[in-house]
């Protein structure tokens, strides 16, 4: 193990070298240069006799400073690459520094791709030792390692976008889309995207009226798909747009939008908010934008196009619809993953003799969605004869079963297993008041669920969305990097920039008459961050737990604005509105009403998690600190304190695990704040 090696930390060398043969000829003349410098070891020298290759290849990475990660043409299959890869950047995110590098020698830099993926596919760490002047290259990196400020200076703003976007539209209308184009032949059976490469989101996509061999772009009033859904606690209208395209005697009806996502990188590149490559991220985002459909098997229901700019819309929106319509024929339907062509592998439950009532619960869940499943008896092996299932493996784990050797040397077992395919086809589900710290650290980087408390069966839902998928490849488990600024960003300009209108004071007047109302409410906007991003619960009855005689209700909402950017007609923007009610003294009872809603952007970490896009349980669970500070940073600037206005803005965050303060304590600071404008 790593902990026996004689370097600090601070100036040792990692080298992971692995090869069916066992020669580590190669490994040991890499060391060689490398021990001149530093001290260095391989992972052959750190490999203990009758110690999981899991267990120690991950504790070595995880107790040196700088790892290299080397390929050749004798390498062993990609999976453990890519694992050490992933435990090498599990705390990136929270790292100034990239530590870990690609050496390969005897394979081209394409036999190596599969490790181009999250933040390996965004900064340059890979180095070509088929010559020596690629040994000096990796020997400098290693003297001075590379600044992920310098590389990613506005951190890694397109994957936030990509999952913001899809955990707040488009999870929604993929699936509604799907009938939609079964009961309306005359569309082009494809949601168009749109993604220009200066990311300018226009206001409409409707064109001016028609003109001589021009392309049009018309609407009318009505015609699109419209429904209503909650998200994040807050009950959201949906709409699909359908344009009409129309070029001389040709003519198209598609759905289509440009993601208004984008304006967050058009927006900190033009009011140079944040140092970006606008191209470099349209770029980005289109690939992982795509890498989602592609996991989602949503391509036959969604469509990227792109183009130069806003100007350009029109003729390439019109060249997707006409290639897709004559391409498709009478008899193609759109299909999704809950169709019935869909064939579910097998789920494996890990039976334990200390948590039954948890087993009984996903077997009911699974059994609701017609979902394969086996339980193994107690003591049994999962891999006692072999390793053939396709399909995921649910551990259930507790205080006690982590007592049991044979539980944690089952879940060894199949991640071992499922690491040297390259394939993640494990779930845990921690019980109780258990904690990822209290989970063997090579097993952190799975993603896992909470069995909170009884009765409480959330968690089984989140386990058949991940179980209906493939199990896929860890590839998609590498790390993003830091993903809070893109969120953050993403946040203010294409939210609350919005929502807080400079006239929020008379659309609270009028709220309140029409409630008949007179004890006031702040013009102050309460977001909540919960540690575990969990939005399930609503947030007045999270907030009143525990509270006697303080209440948090829920007393409506009301419309702040509706907004067309992108070409999503009308989007109706809300918020939601609480009453605080303090009774602890009869001589002098508190009640004041106030707007409060749960931050989205925790959804989005929720879909990169359950959606393996290289957000762990773990790194999910200590974002919210740093989406905290971020947040306040942004807020104190005096732009956008112009754009707010009047209003504010403020962001609580709660950890909803383990709190010493109760969060009716933390709204009420905030609520009866001096400083807040009350309006009556």
């Amino acid at each position: 193990m790593a902990s026996e090696a004689n370097a600090t930390k601070g100036s040792s060398v990692f080298i992971f070298y692995k090869n069916e043969e066992g020669n580590d000829t190669e490994a040991d003349e890499l060391k060689l240069y490398i021990d001149k410098h530093y001290t260095c070891q391989t992972y052959h020298e750190t490999s203990l006799p009758g110690t999981s290759i899991l267990k120690s290849m991950h504790g070595c990475i995880q107790k040196t400073d700088r790892i290299i990660n080397f390929v050749t043409e004798k390498s062993d299959p990609k999976g453990w690459y890519t694992f050490a890869a992933l435990a090498a950047l599990e705390n990136n995110m929270f790292e100034k520094h990239m530590r870990l590098l690609i050496g390969y020698k005897g394979v081209r830099e394409d036999d190596v791709g599969f490790l181009k993926s999250g933040l390996l596919y965004l900064t340059p760490t890979f180095f070509d030792l088929n010559t020596w002047q690629g040994y000096d290259c990796l020997l400098k990196r290693l003297k001075s390692p590379m600044r992920l400020g310098d590389v990613l200076p506005a951190g890694n703003v397109h994957f936030g976008l990509v999952y913001s976007h899809v955990s707040g539209y488009m999870g929604y209308v993929a699936e509604e889309l799907i009938n939609y184009f079964k009961t309306n032949q005359r569309l082009v059976r494809k949601f168009l995207l749109i993604v220009p490469e200066d990311c300018n989101v226009p206001q409409d996509l409707v064109t001016s009226d028609d003109a001589e061999g021009e392309i049009v772009i018309s609407h009318d009033k009505g015609d699109e798909l419209e429904f209503n859904r909650v998200h994040a606690d807050k009950p959201r209208t949906y709409k699909a747009t359908v344009y009409r395209i129309k070029c001389g005697t040709e003519e198209y009806h598609v759905c289509a939008q440009v993601p208004t996502v984008l304006t967050a990188i058009s927006h900190l590149a033009t009011n140079h908010l944040g140092k970006i490559d606008v191209k470099r991220e349209q770029q980005r985002f289109c690939q992982s934008y795509q890498q989602v459909l592609d996991a989602k098997r949503w391509n036959d229901v969604v469509e990227i196009v792109t183009c130069k700019d806003v100007a350009d819309i029109p003729s390439a929106l019109f060249k997707s619809a006409k290639s897709l319509a004559n391409n498709m024929t009478e008899n193609e339907q759109p299909h999704g993953i809950n169709e019935a062509t869909t064939k579910l592998s097998t789920v494996y439950l890990c039976n334990s003799s200390t948590d039954p009532d948890v087993l009984h619960e996903i077997r009911n869940e699974l059994d609701k969605h017609h979902i394969p499943h086996k339980t193994n008896l107690p003591g049994a092996s999962k891999l006692s004869e072999g390793d053939d299932r396709e399909g995921w493996v649910v551990f259930v784990v507790s205080k006690a079963s982590l007592e049991s050797r044979e539980a944690s040397f089952n879940v060894l077992k199949c991640l071992t297993a499922d690491v040297d395919e390259g394939r993640l086809r494990v779930l845990l589900v921690l019980r109780g008041d258990l904690e990822i710290s209290d989970v063997p650290q090579c097993f952190r980087w799975v993603t896992y669920y909470r069995a909170k408390a009884a009765g409480d069966t959330s968690y089984t839902k989140r386990i058949v969305r991940t179980v209906s998928g493939y199990p896929v490849d860890m590839g998609r488990q590498l790390p993003a990097g830091n993903v809070v600024p893109g969120l953050c960003w993403a946040y203010f300009i294409n939210y609350l920039m919005i929502t807080l209108t400079s006239d929020l004071d008379k659309t609270i007047q009028t709220f309140l008459r029409a409630k008949n109302v007179d004890c006031g409410c702040i013009r102050k906007l309460i977001v909540v961050w919960v540690k575990s991003c969990d939005t399930e619960k609503q947030l007045h009855n999270l907030a009143s737990e525990s509270a006697t005689k303080r209440k948090m209700t829920h007393t409506g909402q009301f419309l702040t604005t509706t907004n067309s950017l992108g070409g999503q007609k009308g989007r109706p923007f809300n918020l939601n509105v609480y009453e605080f009610t303090d009774d602890s003294n009869q001589d002098k009872k508190v009640r004041r009403w106030f707007p409060a809603e749960y931050c989205t952007p925790m959804t989005c970490l929720q879909t990169m998690e359950t959606d393996f896009a290289g957000i762990s349980t773990a790194t999910k669970e200590n974002i919210g600190p740093m989406f905290k500070k971020l947040f306040e940073e942004i807020v104190s600037r005096d732009y956008v304190k112009q754009k707010l206005g009047d209003n504010k803005v403020s962001l609580i965050y709660f950890d909803d695990h383990h709190s010493d303060t109760p969060l009716i304590d933390l709204l009420e600071k905030e609520i009866m704040d001096p400083e807040a404008t009350v309006i009556y």
